[in-house]
C-alpha cells in the first residue's frame, strides 16, 4: 500500500494531544458525518490513514485526532470526525476543545473584532451538533493579555 502524503495540525489541550487532518488524502465519502464516520469504519484505506497517524512514530497510545467534513447543516461551520488508537469515536472533549482554536487559527470562524465577545460556532460531530464558543484574547497596552471573565 502507498501511504499518501498528509498534512496535519496538533493541538494540545491541558497535555491532552489532538491532531486535526483538514484535507484528508483518502475520500471519505458520505452524506452526513454520521454517514461519513459509518464508512470510514468500513473503509481499510481510511482505517489505514488513522493507524498511520495515530501509531508510532507519528503518533502514540494517547494520541486522538480528527478528520474534517462538510458539516451536515448550513449552521455548522464543518463537521468532523473523531479518532483515536483503537477507532473511530463519536466525541472527544479536549479535541472540541482544540477544533474552537484551530477555527480560528486557521480562519475558518473570523473572530469579533473586539476580541473580547467570543467567537461561537458550530461543529459537528457523528452523532450530535453543538455550539463552541471561543475567546479569542486580544492584547491591550503594556503587553497585558485580556480575556471575557464569563469563561
Amino acid at each position: 500500500m502507498q501511504i499518501p502524503a498528509v498534512d496535519t495540525v496538533d493541538y494540545h489541550t491541558g497535555g491532552e494531544p489532538f491532531r486535526i487532518v483538514a484535507e484528508s488524502p483518502v475520500p471519505i465519502p458520505g452524506n452526513s458525518v454520521a454517514d461519513r464516520r459509518a464508512r470510514a469504519i468500513a473503509d481499510p484505506a481510511v482505517d489505514g490513514l488513522r493507524q498511520l497517524l495515530c501509531f508510532e512514530p507519528r503518533g502514540h497510545a494517547d494520541m486522538y485526532g480528527g478528520f474534517i467534513t462538510p458539516p451536515d447543516d448550513a449552521g455548522a461551520d464543518f463537521g468532523v470526525l473523531f479518532w483515536h488508537k483503537d477507532g473511530f469515536s463519536t466525541a472527544c472533549g479536549h479535541g472540541t476543545i482544540a477544533l474552537g482554536v484551530w477555527a480560528v487559527d486557521s480562519g475558518r470562524v473570523v473572530p469579533d473584532p473586539g476580541g473580547t465577545d467570543g467567537t461561537g460556532h458550530r461543529t459537528e460531530g457523528s452523532h450530535y451538533a453543538g455550539i463552541i464558543r471561543r475567546v479569542v484574547p486580544r492584547t491591550v497596552p503594556r503587553g497585558r493579555q485580556e480575556t471575557n471573565p464569563w469563561l
